[in-house]
């Protein structure tokens, strides 16, 4: 019985680690990368001079970036090409 009972609970964890991942990659699908527009300590991920988030030493600086909505990153002044200033308007 409490082999069962192991077996139940792995498979559940299973089952919710990969209804994670599906709503993880439904979620991105729905953001992009925008470069030039994280601020110190306000980037999303890693970038040429660090490994991780929240590790932005400069503001503005093109290798970092944050998520943002698809398609919003030029209106708001960013660059969706990493180390790229965005184009003046």
């Amino acid at each position: 019985m409490l082999n069962k009972l192991k077996i139940i609970i792995a498979a559940g964890a299973v089952g919710f680690n990969f209804s994670a991942l599906a709503n993880s990659e439904t979620d991105e699908s729905l953001e992009e990368k925008c470069y030039c527009i994280a601020t110190v300590g306000h980037n999303d991920c890693a970038s040429d001079t660090h490994s991780c988030v929240a590790q932005a030493t400069k503001d503005f600086d093109c290798n970092d970036w944050k998520y943002v909505a698809k398609g919003s990153c030029l209106e708001i002044g960013g660059s969706i090409i990493p180390g790229k200033q965005p184009p003046v308007q």
